[in-house]
């Protein structure tokens, strides 16, 4: 669940923001009716749009200061970017909370409908990812309030250096300890577009995990 058990080539690029009703192509895929493993799905977006703060690039290829903002300015936006995710699932007819049935539902509608193509994701999905991996983040939390986040700066080499993690865990050992649930959507996402075989209950054991070692 520690984002530094993943590999670079799964880390999430950060994708500029696309606004409701934008275009979303990847070698043939249209923003309504997109790629899964070579099968077309189709979502009703609505007027859902991603983050905006996004600084284009890896963050921790960022200056500190400019890494900060970022993480400010996401975690101002929490709040907004729960409701969008939820009304984005009610459009779809998959009514999500953060409570376990909620749980499986968000990770039943994301493992039916990500979408992309060669291991990455339609940039859209992206974004759809930093909203499901705060909404995980939100169950962790209110299940464990000694959980918070962070942008993590302790080790340089890290996967996660400078991204928002959530750290707080005194059940671990490991004082590092931290998740970067972002990442972790991330390549949940990418091994389901390649076809490989996930948890379909992935969403849910991250949180009971999480509160678990809280």
């Amino acid at each position: 669940m520690v984002a530094e058990g993943q590999t670079n080539r799964n880390q999430p690029h950060a994708a500029r923001p696309l606004a409701a009703g934008g275009p979303a192509t990847h070698r043939g895929c249209s923003d309504s009716s997109l790629c899964h493993g070579g099968r077309v799905v189709s979502v009703d977006w609505g007027d859902w749009s991603s983050f905006e703060g996004s600084p284009g690039r890896e963050l921790g290829g960022l200056k500190p200061a400019a890494a900060r903002r970022y993480f400010d300015a996401l975690m101002a936006a929490r709040p907004a970017r729960r409701v969008a995710l939820e009304r984005l699932l009610e459009r779809n007819h998959a009514p999500i909370s953060i409570a376990d049935d909620g749980l499986q539902r968000l990770n039943d509608w994301y493992g039916e409908n990500v979408s992309g193509a060669d291991g990455r994701l339609v940039a859209r999905w992206y974004a759809v990812g930093l909203d499901v991996a705060l909404y995980i983040a939100d169950a962790m939390i209110a299940r464990a309030p000694g959980l918070e986040w962070r942008m993590y700066t302790m080790r340089r080499q890290a996967l996660s250096y400078q991204r928002p993690v959530l750290m707080g865990f005194t059940r671990v050992r490991d004082p590092d300890y931290h998740i970067d649930p972002e990442l972790v959507v991330t390549v949940h996402g990418h091994r389901l577009v390649t076809g490989l075989e996930e948890d379909r209950d992935l969403f849910v054991r991250m949180v009971r995990s999480g509160a678990e070692k809280a």
